[in-house]
């Protein structure tokens, strides 16, 4: 991609980055219309998109709304659940909603608990992902449509498909130079990974 069009693009990922901005249950695969490009199926993607809905949904029907600040990104069945509780038997609780959603495999659950987040964090947290969001558009060789940023608390989760490692090397250094960052965490599997591949 030239750069011409990746800074014409990058306007386009801004504008729908900030639809992501409140802090409510994100769906993690916006599915439809990009699985050309990523590293899966057509059908995977949709599957993800449906399994994500259905989480979300249940996540939202909790209880006076407790897990409406979690984000959630699904992966081939693979649920990553992010964000803050002030529990852990909350933390407990949207995992088990997650395993007994339709269609998941497996869980990781990396929700930080002892307290939400604060609306001054959050707001640091959105500008971090915008900017992680550019940086990533910008590295050359590197199709930023196969991976999701969320921030939380600091800490820059990576998720998708890398090609390579060496992809996967550029893409956590890139992450780490983010001003305000306080870590990076990858959950980032290699399109040839047995666990994608099943051997």
């Amino acid at each position: 991609m030239s750069r011409h069009s990746k800074l014409a693009t990058t306007a386009l990922a801004v504008a729908l980055s900030c639809a992501g901005c409140a802090p409510v249950v994100v769906a993690g695969a916006a599915a439809v219309g990009i699985t050309s490009q990523q590293e899966r199926s057509t059908a995977a993607a949709l599957s993800d998109a449906d399994i994500n809905a259905r989480l979300d949904a249940a996540l939202i029907r909790e209880p006076d709304q407790v897990f409406v600040g979690l984000s959630t990104h699904v992966q081939e069945g693979r649920v990553t659940l992010m964000g803050t509780l002030n529990r852990k038997e909350q933390s407990a609780r949207a995992e088990q909603i997650a395993r007994e959603t339709p269609g998941v495999l497996s869980v990781k659950n990396v929700i930080e608990t002892g307290g939400v987040r604060s609306r001054g964090q959050i707001l640091q947290d959105v500008r971090i992902a915008n900017t992680a969001r550019l940086r990533l558009l910008a590295l050359e060789d590197v199709p930023s449509i196969n991976y999701s940023i969320t921030v939380i608390n600091g800490t820059v989760h990576i998720n998708g498909l890398a090609q390579s490692e060496d992809e996967l090397r550029r893409v956590v250094e890139e992450m780490s130079r983010l001003g305000g960052a306080a870590r990076v965490v990858s959950h980032v599997l290699l399109v040839d990974d047995p666990i994608r591949t099943g051997s």
